[in-house]
């Protein structure tokens, strides 16, 4: 084997492997979106690819958000709230979350994504304010 020929190896062995990483990083894809204009939030995305997270209306008030995998978007407020924040998922078409009443008192909530959804304190507890769910609900 001749001196030019083990150089010439290694930068072909050193080409491959950065095609390689080049390769692998350009298969990454992101995908920006919007679930309100003035300030959106995401925070967790479940195994199917549904993300929840919190929006920020115009109105200055805090909302919660579902963008399923086909890209549509469900506002999530609670009726009568005058803010709402969502916690999770909690099972396939289930999420779990908070809202604050008129009096600034925070509530839980869960139920289907769309709605409606079933309010809960807990017993004897100034304020509920669920921090996680879990798919059983």
């Amino acid at each position: 084997m001749n001196i030019l020929t083990i150089p010439l190896i290694r930068l072909f062995a050193l080409a491959a492997v950065l095609a390689g990483i080049t390769t692998q990083l350009s298969a990454q894809t992101y995908t920006s979106f919007d679930a309100d204009p003035h300030a959106t939030f995401p925070d967790r995305i479940d195994s199917s690819g549904r993300i929840v997270g919190t929006v920020f209306h115009a109105n200055q008030t805090y909302g919660g958000f579902v963008r399923n995998t086909d890209g549509s978007i469900i506002l999530i407020n609670f009726p009568g709230a005058i803010e709402t924040d969502w916690v999770g998922f909690a099972g396939s078409n289930q999420i779990a979350g908070r809202y604050s009443d008129s009096a600034y008192r925070e509530h839980g909530f869960f139920g289907p994504v769309s709605g409606p959804y079933t309010s809960f304190d807990v017993p004897g507890a100034q304020q509920t304010s669920p921090s996680a769910a879990n798919s059983a609900g």
